[in-house]
């Protein structure tokens, strides 16, 4: 699924790209959230959870320009592309203020809506990803990169494979739930392992590949045993 946003003052136009992104984006799986002026988006990223993998902005808008929100969104969810739509010419110069991937005039958008969804989406739908906020900005970062997730209280750490770790208030399970089915494994009532960096299982614990023990609660042994297992021969089987 892709998460795209809509930013337009002018409700017609809006409706019109809607229905357009719809269709040209079924491949994604698209969820379409309408914004009808910039200043709603920029409080949606920074008061929610809410993080779009692509924002198209009409750039010609009252209050915040789409100029201004894209500069925000580069720094309030670096993942998120943007396709700037505009009726004018003159703006041209101005997107390269921003990063952006794609600049469409409006009278043009049926033609070239295709290339700039290619564009702005390629190899965004490839690997899973977890996003999370954490202070004031959302991050993301690819199952790939993600040892196991340890919630303590009402902080969840995020730790990666280099050692790295952050931290957020989201529950895990709020966190994996755009991840497809067998990547982790809830083996303790505070841990979820990524199962490709597990190497071994002891009576009580996985053994990462980094060499650290993540604990395997009674309640779940049978299931967590399971899972190591099934893994085990998914790999026998590629080889």
């Amino acid at each position: 699924m892709i998460h795209i946003a809509i930013c337009d003052d002018d409700s017609v136009q809006l409706k019109r790209a809607e229905k357009l992104i719809q269709k040209k984006a079924a491949r994604f799986c698209p969820e379409i959230d309408l914004f009808s002026d910039g200043a709603e988006l920029i409080k949606a990223v920074k008061s929610t959870d809410y993080t779009p993998d692509l924002a198209m902005l009409d750039i010609h808008m009252p209050g915040n320009s789409g100029i201004e929100v894209a500069k925000a969104l580069n720094l309030l969810a670096p993942e998120c592309r943007i396709i700037f739509l505009t009726s004018f010419l003159g703006y041209a110069t101005e997107v390269y203020e921003t990063r952006h991937s794609y600049f469409i005039l409006k009278s043009e958008l049926d033609d070239r809506i295709d290339a700039a969804l290619s564009k702005a989406l390629e190899n965004k739908a490839q690997e899973p990803r977890v996003r999370f906020r954490e202070g004031r900005t959302m991050q993301t970062v690819t199952v790939s990169e993600l040892l196991y997730l340890e919630r303590n209280l009402k902080k969840t750490a995020i730790v990666l494979c280099g050692g790295k770790k952050h931290f957020t208030t989201a529950k895990a399970e709020e966190l994996l739930k755009d991840v497809p089915p067998g990547c982790f494994i809830h083996c303790h009532q505070s841990f979820w392992v990524n199962l490709d960096k597990i190497t071994g299982m002891k009576a009580e614990s996985f053994v990462l590949d980094t060499g650290e023990e993540i604990p395997i609660s009674r309640s779940r042994k049978k299931e967590a045993k399971e899972a190591f297992f099934a893994r085990l021969e998914r790999q026998m089987e590629q080889r």
